[in-house]
């Protein structure tokens, strides 16, 4: 019979703030492009030197850490703008604080919203100077809407 797939360790505190640091120190390394100076070996060697554990396992607590402290950070902002009531959000530990802020804010709030379809009343004066010398030759009806047709003087 084959023996059971034996449990790795937890991670402990000190390792967790390691792996923080190091992070938040060589994020543009571990997180950048790869080119002629930064090599998928020159990421391994930081992987393996933040640290005891195998690169597989740093990567994935690296991600789950980061996903971890987005959730709060959504739950805490979520909560700070709802009505009153309830427990309040317990505060993030610092290592967790550390991380959120080399996060980009975009991986938290998300991108805001673009209304494709605001109507533009005014012109800026890129706009003025690139509107002039064109005029509406042809009109056409398409149901409500007319359509203008332009062309360059």
């Amino acid at each position: 019979m084959e023996a059971a797939k034996k449990r790795k360790m937890n991670w402990s505190a000190n390792e967790i703030n390691a792996l923080v640091d190091g992070f938040v120190e060589y994020q543009e390394v571990l997180e950048g492009k790869l080119s002629n100076q930064l090599t998928s070996k020159v990421k391994l060697e930081l992987y393996e030197n933040l640290t005891e554990r195998s690169v597989e396992e740093v990567r994935k607590k690296l991600s789950d850490i980061k996903t971890d402290v987005r959730q709060l950070e959504r739950k805490r902002l979520r909560e700070a703008r709802a009505t009153g009531g309830g427990p309040a959000i317990a505060d993030l530990k610092d290592w967790q604080e550390k991380l959120l802020s080399a996060l980009p804010k975009v991986s938290i709030e998300c991108f805001p919203g673009i209304d494709n379809f605001k109507v533009q009343t005014t012109l800026n004066a890129e706009d003025k100077e690139l509107s002039k010398g064109i005029q509406p030759t042809n009109s056409r009806s398409l149901g409500k809407h007319l359509i203008h047709f332009t062309t360059p003087i």
